[in-house]
């Protein structure tokens, strides 16, 4: 494959913060990822699942905010500049995805 989507995909920056949950303790931190410099199954990973579609698409489905409910703010900051933000409940997330947040907010710690 080469430039195209996958190559905007390598160069995005991706922060995720988080809000709510039982009594306001989410993962209480906000961290951003360099796509590009994640290891090469967990970038293809991050590049299949968190596209601006799919993205939107989750966000257009989210339940509203509730009591002890998790809120995921997921931001794109995209090679061209153009940042791109979506609040998803957690219970509107695949498992898959959220296990990969999991993952890379755990890599090189």
């Amino acid at each position: 494959m080469g430039g195209g989507v996958e190559g905007a995909c390598l160069a995005m920056m991706l922060t995720i913060a988080t809000s709510g949950g039982i009594g306001g303790f989410g993962l209480g931190k906000e961290r951003s990822v360099a796509v590009g410099n994640l290891p090469t199954p967990l970038r293809q990973e991050v590049c299949d699942q968190f596209t601006e579609e799919r993205l939107a698409k989750l966000a257009a489905t989210s339940a509203q905010r509730g009591a002890d409910r998790l809120t995921y703010v997921i931001g794109l900051d995209m090679e061209d500049g153009k940042p791109v933000e979506y609040r998803l409940d957690e219970a509107a997330m695949p498992p898959e995805m959220l296990d990969l947040i999991d993952t890379m907010l755990h890599t090189g710690e």
